[in-house]
């Protein structure tokens, strides 16, 4: 659907917003979400820390951003590019938005994510719709992962961190 240089672009947009999250102690992941014309739609951060609302991660804010727009009888002509793999509470949320493509510059080592639920058998036909692109970019994984490490590092969660390594 998107030329790889249309991909990197979003992605590079999400790790941007990933890197204004960091600098606003918020987990630093990021999110973008673009119509089927290669429209963004919203550009969003994880926002737990600033907001003081554990739902507000980076995916989530950007379905509420886009809100009726999308929704589970939407025909999936929107598309999700985020720094680090949806967790299992947004893949859920973004199954049910009816998104069917989400591209991530990492894949999520430490506690895994859409992929995860797209293996367990009694999850994965409400996942099989989604096309999951994980580190299509090496450059962009590293840079992510590094990110992630650091963000760890900084809030003294050195378990965590070495997950990134």
């Amino acid at each position: 659907m998107f030329l790889q240089t249309q991909i990197r672009n979003f992605l590079e947009i999400a790790l941007s917003k990933a890197e204004e999250a960091f600098k606003l102690n918020n987990y630093p992941i990021g999110c973008v979400v673009v119509d089927s014309e290669g429209t963004i739609v919203a550009e969003t951060m994880n926002e737990c820390t600033t907001s003081e609302d554990i739902s507000a991660h980076a995916e989530i804010v950007a379905l509420r951003k886009i809100g009726k727009s999308i929704n589970k009888y939407s025909n999936g002509d929107h598309f999700l590019f985020t720094s680090l793999e949806p967790c299992f509470g947004c893949s859920f949320f973004i199954a049910r938005s009816n998104i069917r493509e989400i591209y991530s510059a990492l894949k999520d080592p430490h506690k895994g994510g859409t992929s995860d639920l797209r293996s367990q058998e009694q999850f994965s036909d409400f996942f099989q719709k989604i096309h999951l692109y994980n580190e299509p970019f090496e450059d962009l994984a590293i840079k992510s992962k590094e990110l992630m490490r650091k963000y760890f590092i900084s809030i003294g969660n050195n378990d965590a961190a070495e997950c990134y390594k």
